[in-house]
């Protein structure tokens, strides 16, 4: 069978590509063709990007001037290792489409359409409702799917809900990644939603391993990853202490330059392929984390680990962390730090969890897709 996943596929956020690789990989597996949308949105166009740093009000003229010149050679740094990433493991339509209206005029042919993961529903991300995540853009007569779509949101804009409704209404089948999106649902009038865990949870490490070098590091570290910049200086504290008290380097990762990077980290890694991203994560005695991917692979590869309370948008990262039993692992102020490092994570309790949510989260695939 042939089948066209759309998600979000515009952005520099490693896990948006994991999951997108993961989703994929296990839909090959079951002997399906898997074509992913090339689908950008409107306002993560490169010119819409351009237009918002030239004219952001929050900075003078300067500040704009310079954010607007060196934008280009960011934006082409942060996407340049995952663009190779694409070209190497992905498979995308050969048509470009920007916006709703260009996949409504000239859709992909496939025998069944998929939602995938990432907060492909999430309102505020999106500027408004994106009907091309909810597959409006298909015959009537095609079968839709959602596999572990996040909301994202604690609640629906009211002015949104009968058209969310609406739109979802057309699915045959409906999973999603936070168990309170599916109350969520249910409080617009869309009953039957599925709890699946995040594609990327569907691997297993030693499968992960497979598409990245088994490179080692002479010293051991923690390491750091947070796409959240408001948390900068609490990552950093929680860091710091963290690594003073375990005697560990600090490493810091990310996909963009050295603006977002924290005071006392001993390395930062900029710009990272999402091998390299693999490659820290499996290499690292500790994490500090501040997104829901990194909350997740700290998790499949049975690491000690904090995950900092984002300041939104954080009911995915609660609802990882309460399947497993260890919400307590979800920290707001470094004064929860000393009980943690006291009471290490026991994996023996959580990977038994972890396995039976895959073989369920796999069955629910095979369910819908027949």
């Amino acid at each position: 069978m042939k089948i066209s996943v759309i998600t979000i596929n515009d952005n520099a956020n490693i896990g948006t590509y994991l999951q997108m690789y993961s989703l994929s990989q296990v839909l090959k597996l079951k002997g399906h063709h898997v074509e992913i949308v090339n689908y950008k949105r409107h306002h993560m166009t490169f010119f819409s990007q351009l237009k918002v740093r030239l004219t952001n009000k929050q900075n003078n003229l300067i500040k704009r001037a310079a954010a607007t010149l060196y934008f280009p050679v960011r934006h082409y740094l942060s996407l340049k290792k995952i663009n190779r990433f694409k070209q190497e493991y992905l498979s995308f339509t050969p048509r470009k489409y920007v916006g709703y209206f260009s996949l409504k005029k000239n859709p992909p042919i496939a025998d069944l359409y998929m939602t995938g993961s990432d907060q492909v529903w999430n309102s505020k991300y999106n500027l408004g409702i994106d009907r091309s995540f909810y597959l409006d853009w298909i015959p009537d007569n095609k079968k839709r799917v959602a596999y572990g779509a996040s909301i994202g949101m604690d609640k629906f804009d009211p002015k949104e809900s009968n058209e969310i409704k609406r739109l979802l209404k057309k699915y045959n089948s409906i999973s999603v990644r936070e168990t309170s999106a599916i109350t969520l649902l249910d409080s617009i009038g869309v009953h039957g939603a599925h709890f699946v865990i995040d594609p990327t949870l569907l691997l297993n490490k030693d499968e992960w391993m497979e598409i990245t070098g088994q490179k080692s590091f002479n010293e051991k570290y923690l390491l750091v990853y947070s796409v959240e910049p408001k948390n900068r200086v609490i990552v950093n504290d929680i860091a710091t202490k963290i690594a003073h008290e375990i005697g560990l380097k600090i490493y810091h990762l990310s996909t963009s330059d050295k603006r977002g990077k924290i005071d006392n980290c001993d390395k930062y890694f900029s710009f990272v392929s999402p091998q390299h991203f693999l490659t820290l994560f499996n290499n690292a005695e500790f994490l500090v984390v501040s997104s829901f991917h990194g909350t997740a692979f700290s998790i499949n590869f049975n690491k000690q680990f904090v995950s900092v309370n984002p300041d939104k948008f954080n009911s995915r990262v609660l609802s990882l962390l309460k399947m497993c039993g260890i919400e307590e692992r979800i920290i707001t102020t470094i004064e929860e730090i000393e009980s943690l490092i006291k009471r290490p994570i026991d994996y023996s309790l959580i990977n038994p969890i972890l396995s039976r949510k895959r073989r369920e989260s796999d069955l629910y695939l095979d369910r819908a897709l027949k």
